[in-house]
């Protein structure tokens, strides 16, 4: 049986990721590679949430980078999704392993003994002909839930955005090369007009927009910072 790990759902553009980078001096897709490594390690071992037995010549062979690069980036990412060497929040976000302390054997006996005492009772049960899903409700992530109970104050409030103290502190660290009180009424008008789907992920949405455009700006700034050519004759 394969096993899974939870992923929240901004999670690609976060905008802790690019501080990671900046502070490591790493590009951005291999923080989100190494920390995705993190995630499938710490799930896989015994002590779930532990990263010891992750070196960083191990990780640095797995993603084909460099030894001091991975250090580099580990150590940029403690005290944000690094607690020493554990996973910061690791308790609180993923489950335990449902065959944790039950063998596969212990839980089909288990299991065909709950099918057979809804047969006696006159009942079918319901795994035995439909696949039962866990409802989306149970599957929504902290952050998701903060914002939808969060009731201010906040430090942009437009009629679709609606930015807490520290997400906006978070963007504008992250977004530097950016205007981002200027951008995000922009957006905001934008997004009013939008259907109610796009309104609802206004969040994920607006992170991904200012990422291209604090991609933007930095091209551009890199483009006129280079000296400009001129013919030898």
């Amino acid at each position: 049986m394969t096993d899974w790990v939870r992923l929240w759902h901004d999670m690609p553009t976060d905008p802790k990721w690019r501080v990671i980078a900046r502070k490591s001096g790493q590009p951005l897709p291999c923080v989100i590679a190494l920390f995705t490594l993190m995630m499938t390690t710490a799930s896989a071992a015994d002590d779930r949430g532990s990263i010891a037995n992750l070196t960083n010549e191990d990780a640095a062979a797995a993603l084909d980078l460099d030894e001091e690069d991975v250090a580099a980036m580990r150590e940029a990412m403690q005290g944000r999704v690094l607690d020493g060497d554990r996973l910061s929040g690791w308790e609180r976000r993923q489950p335990k392993r449902e065959r944790e302390n039950d063998d596969s054997s212990q839980r089909v006996a288990k299991h065909r003994a709950k099918l057979r005492e809804g047969s006696q009772d006159g009942v079918t049960p319901c795994n035995a002909t439909e696949r039962h899903e866990t409802p989306r409700e149970d599957t929504e992530t902290e952050k998701d839930t903060e914002k939808k109970d969060y009731k201010g104050p906040f430090a942009f409030a437009g009629t679709v955005i609606r930015l807490r103290r520290d997400d906006f502190d978070r963007w504008a660290k992250s977004y530097d090369a950016l205007d981002l009180s200027a951008l995000l009424q922009a957006r905001d008008d934008w997004l009013k007009d939008q259907p109610e789907p796009e309104r609802k992920r206004w969040f994920n949405s607006t992170s991904n927009f200012l990422a291209k455009k604090q991609q933007e700006a930095r091209t551009m700034a890199r483009k006129a910072a280079e000296p400009a050519f001129s013919s030898p004759c």
